[in-house]
């Protein structure tokens, strides 16, 4: 059985050396838990294990961030909502004539 911790992320920490028996069990738990392990070797952190929908998130995450424009749209977005600057489905459906 392997040993790991939680870090404050949440991400789990996991060394090598309890990694290598226990390899698909942390897999199982990588891709049907969305969990991350950080791995270790010798108490430093040396790489991370996360599964792919999680990974392709972070990436189009990093997108986003890095569109000034997008961005922007997303804040102004956020704060609408915070406003209460919202209409439901339907009303938006009927406003496309789609009701």
């Amino acid at each position: 059985m392997y040993s790991f911790v939680y870090t404050r992320d949440m991400s789990r920490t996991i060394s090598v050396k309890d990694l290598r028996p226990s390899l698909p069990a942390v897999m199982d738990l990588v891709e049907k838990r969305l969990e991350r392990f950080i791995v270790t070797r010798r108490g430093k952190p040396v790489g991370v294990l996360l599964g792919v929908e999680d990974f392709e998130g972070l990436l189009e995450t990093i997108d986003i961030m890095k569109d000034p424009a997008l961005l922007k749209r997303l804040k102004r977005a956020s704060a609408e909502v915070k406003a209460g600057k919202t209409r439901s489905l339907d009303e938006i459906r009927r406003s496309l004539g789609r009701a």
